[in-house]
């Protein structure tokens, strides 16, 4: 929720690939939450099987959600969160981006895409592997046009030409 609460963000995390969707949503009614579930549901490759809310009025229409997809839905235990430990994790990292008081009006589409972007492609370990896919050259450019700076990256005292992916690799962990 934003400052105000003229805005919100929609944060919906698969636990098994850790892939998360942000979807901005102009108010926290029932209704848009509703809208913006399913706009993300139908941008996945593959359907879900379940669904957990979080205890929050603007999930009332759950019911509605579960029967278009033919899922269960389920609901955490109030003031507990460690049963949504995931989301949690996520929700601290897009902080980052927009910290607390920050009027979500303000912040654009393609800025919630690239905060979104950037949560898919962060270093994560899981199942024993680091894995971490990011071509540097492709997020600068996106990074100076969504916020309007120009950030160069410099190895060995020079511009990074453009498709140079100095940040690629797979590590097995140890």
């Amino acid at each position: 929720m934003g400052k105000n609460h003229k805005a919100a963000l929609l944060v919906l995390t698969d636990r098994a690939s850790l892939h998360t969707r942000i979807k901005k949503l102009s108010g926290k009614d029932s209704i848009n939450v509703m809208k913006g579930i399913i706009s993300c549901i139908k941008k996945n490759k593959y359907k879900p099987r379940t669904l957990t809310f979080d205890n929050d009025l603007a999930f009332s229409r759950h019911h509605e959600i579960a029967k278009l997809f033919n899922v269960s839905t389920y609901f955490t235990r109030p003031y507990t969160s460690q049963d949504k430990g995931t989301v949690e994790n996520r929700i601290g990292v897009i902080r980052r981006y927009f910290p607390k008081k920050t009027n979500l009006i303000f912040v654009t589409d393609k800025q919630v895409r690239y905060v979104e972007k950037m949560l898919n492609n962060r270093p994560i370990e899981f199942i024993k592997y680091f894995v971490f896919k990011l071509n540097a050259s492709i997020h600068l450019k996106l990074l100076n046009s969504i916020f309007k700076v120009n950030i160069q990256l410099i190895v060995d005292n020079r511009p990074v030409e453009p498709g140079f992916t100095p940040l690629r690799f797979y590590l097995l962990s140890c």
